[in-house]
């Protein structure tokens, strides 16, 4: 069964090894940071109060990080799968535990950015109800 915790800094390590994989640095829309970047930027996500940063677990076990982005239009999604967790099934229900968490701030829509080429996750999130509001957003990185 997932469940969802609130991250703390305790988390940072398990998070920066999730963001500085190399499929997650592909399909980022900034580039991996490195250690000292990391840590602040998680110092302000978890003070910022627009901010939900959680912990996906199953049985105990962290297997992703999921966030809520709190915005005047709605909130944006964003979640990332251990690499020793993808492929599983997991992406799907994740996303379906952070909507509801997002039903919670009475938030009018929630929103994600996919990679056009991000293929599994394209399929997580129409499988968790979602549909495209864009054909494509185009991205190029510098």
């Amino acid at each position: 069964m997932i469940t969802l915790r609130r991250a703390t800094l305790d988390d940072a390590d398990f998070l920066f090894a999730l963001r500085t994989d190399p499929v997650t640095a592909r399909n980022s829309l900034q580039p991996p940071p490195n250690k000292a970047r990391h840590r602040r930027w998680l110092e302000e996500r978890l003070s910022d109060t627009a901010t939900k940063l959680y912990i996906v677990e199953v049985d105990g076990q962290p297997i992703a990080s999921g966030r809520l982005d709190c915005r005047a239009k709605g909130v944006w999604l964003n979640l990332t799968v251990a690499p020793w967790h993808r492929g599983q099934g997991h992406a799907e229900k994740i996303i379906e535990a952070l909507v509801a968490e997002a039903k919670t701030i009475n938030a009018p829509e929630v929103r994600a950015i996919v990679q056009a080429d991000n293929v599994a996750s394209h399929k997580a999130f129409l499988g968790a109800g979602f549909t495209s509001a864009y054909l494509v957003e185009y991205v190029r990185p510098l």
